[in-house]
């Protein structure tokens, strides 16, 4: 049995589960760690960076053996960028080359963020002379364009994942992936009749599609401390409680109201518009886990354009039969370690 150390890294916290994968695909989730961190703190990146060396040391000191480390990063993390360039060749008699295509690649990546670092590249689109090409290579021509999609990471984070990696598990093989990417495929994997949308609800940053959202479950803790007078810990038990179904009536009718007040930028029409044509959408992140979430997106969906889309929470329990074990997996908070366990190959 393979090993697979899973790696989530959030905007308020590392998860890092350690599973097995049989010959058949089904995992056997053994551990399962998370470490939390205060991202509203002037020092944040320091804490994360402390969280994730921690997470690589704990999964060492449990499981020695591991052969693919899989790290999903959220937004801000990552940034998928469509990128390209248009060249006249020196030699327009000469087949069009690697190197010339990685050339025009390479002075595209100039348009990256600021300390990111590319992970991989799709391309896109070729073009010989005006002309769409499948593959340009072996084409003669005299203007070569080439149209790309960019997956970078930041170039901190990246590095020290990379030290870490080598450092406790220097034989497996890492991959990168973002969690709208990852979320995506595992959503996909359920829903496989038609390409489903995912609104990844997490701690300071929404995410639905490839839009970031002013929305996540610590804004609206705050909101609720503020409204209520409370600290930040009380609003973040209450927040619990209402999930559990046992707040009482009115504070539960208090807090409804705060987060459907705060869902107002979230539900726009120019926001909704982009997946009112799917087949799903699953909701996940901290957010799965609270129906007046999913009730309230299937309501606006319905009012703003007669659509009955089942909107429905992606957790590891939507898998569990792809599972041996979910051991400590659970609610919509794991979905991205679900995801990243199943894409094993």
């Amino acid at each position: 049995m393979n090993k697979i150390l899973a790696v989530d890294i959030g905007t308020a916290s590392v998860s890092v589960a350690v599973a097995g994968i049989e010959s058949g695909g089904r995992a056997d989730v053994n551990k399962v760690f998370r470490y939390h961190y205060d991202a509203s703190l002037p020092n944040k990146s320091k804490l994360l960076l402390n969280a994730i060396s921690k997470a690589f040391n704990d999964a060492h000191k449990f499981e020695k053996n591991i052969s693919a480390v899989r790290v999903g990063f959220s937004y801000p993390f990552f940034a998928e960028q469509r990128l390209g360039g248009e060249e006249k060749r020196k030699n327009p008699h000469a087949e069009v080359s690697a190197d010339e295509v990685n050339n025009i690649l390479l002075s595209a990546m100039a348009g990256l963020p600021k300390n990111f670092e590319a992970v991989s590249c799709d391309i896109l689109s070729s073009t010989i002379d005006g002309y769409e090409v499948s593959d340009p290579y072996g084409y003669k021509g005299e203007t070569l364009k080439i149209d790309a999609k960019i997956f970078s990471v930041n170039r901190h984070l990246k590095t020290r994942i990379e030290e870490l990696k080598d450092e406790f598990f220097p034989v497996s093989v890492l991959r990168f992936a973002s969690d709208r990417e990852t979320l995506g495929k595992l959503a996909s994997m359920h829903y496989p009749q038609k390409t489903p949308a995912v609104l990844d609800i997490g701690a300071e940053v929404s995410f639905l599609e490839s839009q970031a959202l002013p929305f996540g479950i610590r804004a609206l803790e705050r909101k609720m401390a503020s409204s209520f007078k409370v600290g930040f810990s009380d609003a973040e038990s209450m927040l619990r409680r209402l999930a559990r179904g046992t707040l009482d009536y009115t504070r539960e009718r208090a807090v409804n109201k705060i987060i459907n007040e705060s869902l107002s930028e979230l539900l726009e029409p120019a926001v909704l518009g982009s997946v009112k044509n799917r087949g799903e959408l699953f909701v996940s992140g901290a957010g799965a886990d609270f129906d007046i979430l999913k009730n309230a997106i299937k309501e606006n969906l319905k009012n703003l354009y007669n659509s009955n889309m089942n909107v429905q929470a992606l957790t590891p329990h939507t898998f569990k039969e792809k599972f041996i074990n979910l051991g400590a997996l659970s609610g919509g908070k794991d979905a991205v370690l679900t995801a990243l366990i199943l894409s094993y190959e």
